[in-house]
């Protein structure tokens, strides 16, 4: 009885160690590079006020290109579509055409 006692006694205390182990890993902050999305560029264009006009899909490209982004114009329908959608930004129709604003 004894000898399962210190057994036990032992198991418990290697087990304690692990957990230990894995807290501390756990602790370290975790760096995760993620690949810059157009979604991603769409909301830091809103956060820094660029929607609160209208703008056409054609604008948003070009401030685009200007922060050194480049993507076709067929790349960005979706995601804008997508930010709509989620509300994350209006639209509204001028003249026939779409224009994506702040919501």
């Amino acid at each position: 009885m004894m000898e399962r006692l210190l057994e036990l006694e032992k198991r418990l205390k290697d087990l304690e160690e692990r957990i230990a182990s894995i807290e501390k890993k756990l602790e370290k902050p975790v760096n995760i590079k993620r690949k810059e999305s157009i979604m991603g560029h769409l909301i830091t264009l809103k956060n820094e006020g660029f929607f609160s006009q209208p703008k056409f899909i054609g604008d948003i490209k070009k401030e685009l290109e200007k922060r050194g982004y480049i993507y076709p114009l067929s790349s960005l329908t979706s995601p804008l579509l997508r930010a709509v959608r989620k509300k994350i930004l209006g639209r509204v129709k001028i003249k026939g055409r779409w224009a994506y604003v702040q919501r």
